[in-house]
């Protein structure tokens, strides 16, 4: 299957959020409630790119980058640099509205808990001679309790193959038990994906080709639109039930790679086409009944896959224009060089990257049309649904919902108001979701 990816120097610990008004820590650490509007203004500095001989890491310790925590997790920043003189260099953190500073590297931080909401975590690299910025980067951080346990939860792009699918990119923190053990659940073992569900029109085309013979049906097992009838399904299960897990592993994989939720891929596949690849309908293929225009949707979308696949036609450096600055003549090539993985084990890895780009093209519908964050007026499921129906029923028809559905006097972006303005050939996205989940659990 084809892959497209996305010394002893002092140390410091604080505990957040507990901290007096200043504290100087004896390797130099300083935090001064009083400098925040100061401090922000360098924050907000335009970071030096030329040579970047300075930048800054950040590890977790004592947790997982988005688990329960066993023990208080702790948050190692690293001044990473060229040369043997780090002593020109200051290392600044800001946690919410605190900020901290340090000379000396590594810095360790303690974490105590948040809101639900979680607290932005911004950090960059100062020159002490030159005030130029390096390095600037942030995250979001989200410590809770949920029960008797402790989980942390991390959005940023260091810890991007760790956090649930679809968060980073609206930036939003899931609910628990959506992760945990449901749709959205990281599949580690390909067998998590098992099903045993009656694809009745999948067992009518294993009749219909002679791999199911149903002798002791009536009319060989089938109705009339060609699904199998009681009979005949029951004929055909075992062979049915095999064939909707003959490719776990590749699901689970693709899922992997493409970041998004391998219940959820296994769903389309089932709601599309009830893993029977050969369906004949006009301009849909394969297993995710993918049409030419929906992959020149995909490689619009989805950055990191276009790369990818350009740089094994045309180049790394040509290919760094992007997709809408190459011709259409080699567009239409690219559209024709991943149009032709469907059918294959590959076929798996296009649906799921295809599913990422409706992640990001729900991203964009929901930030232009409500001029607002998407995680500050939907909540994970809502972005899923459009999600979802962007990738059956086209950017054209999400964004007229959302664009009907949205308030300016309401705070909140819910799906049943999305749904209401689903109409004509976008009605089918209503239920869309529903299904898919339906099919990608048993």
């Amino acid at each position: 299957m084809k892959k497209w990816q996305r010394s002893s120097m002092a140390s410091w610990l604080v505990c957040l959020f507990c901290l007096p008004s200043i504290f100087t820590s004896g390797n130099g650490l300083i935090f001064d409630e009083n400098q925040l509007n100061g401090l922000a203004t360098i924050a907000n500095k335009s970071v030096t790119n030329a040579s970047q001989p300075v930048s800054m890491s950040v590890q977790v310790l004592n947790c997982k980058a988005w688990g329960y925590c066993d023990e208080t997790p702790e948050l190692r920043f690293t001044l990473e640099y060229q040369g043997s003189d780090s002593s020109d260099y200051v290392m600044h953190i800001q946690v919410g509205d605190r900020h901290y500073e340090s000379p000396s590297s590594p810095a360790e931080i303690e974490v105590s808990l948040t809101d639900n909401d979680g607290v932005n975590v911004r950090y960059w690299v100062e020159s002490a001679t030159t005030r130029s910025i390096y390095g600037q980067d942030d995250f979001r951080m989200r410590y809770i309790k949920n029960g008797s346990q402790f989980i942390l939860e991390l959005l940023g792009d260091q810890w991007e193959s760790d956090i649930p699918s679809g968060a980073l990119i609206w930036n939003i923190f899931p609910p628990l038990e959506v992760f945990e053990d449901g749709w959205a659940k990281r599949i580690e073992d390909p067998d998590e994906l098992d099903t045993e569900i009656d694809y009745t029109l999948l067992a009518g085309k294993l009749i219909w080709e002679g791999i199911v013979t149903p002798t002791e049906c009536g009319d060989n097992g089938l109705l009339g639109n060609g699904a199998a009838n009681t009979c005949g399904m029951e004929a055909a299960r075992e062979e049915v039930i095999e064939w909707q897990n003959l490719h776990n592993q590749d699901i689970q994989e693709a899922s992997l790679n493409a970041l998004v939720p391998a219940r959820l891929l296994k769903g389309v596949i089932g709601q599309e086409s009830q893993f029977y690849a050969k369906w004949e309908l006009p301009k849909e293929y394969g297993l995710g009944m993918l049409t030419e225009r929906g992959v020149d949707m995909l490689l619009q979308w989805n950055e990191a896959y276009f790369f990818y696949e350009c740089s094994l036609i045309y180049g790394a450096d040509y290919c760094r224009r992007g997709y809408l600055n190459i011709p259409d003549e080699r567009q239409a090539v690219l559209i024709g060089y991943i149009m032709k993985d469907i059918g294959t084990v590959d076929e798996y890895a296009v649906i799921a990257a295809a599913i990422y780009a409706s992640c990001v093209q729900a991203n964009y519908i929901v930030s232009y049309y409500t001029d607002e964050a998407p995680a500050d007026v939907a909540d994970y499921e809502t972005l899923w649904r459009i999600s979802l129906g962007v990738y059956h029923a086209g950017f054209g028809c999400m964004s007229d919902a959302v664009l009907n559905a949205w308030d300016e006097d309401s705070d909140t972006l819910a799906w049943e108001n999305i749904a209401s303005h689903l109409v004509g050939d976008c009605n089918s996205a209503i239920d869309y979701f529903d299904k898919v989940v339906n099919y990608s659990v048993e």
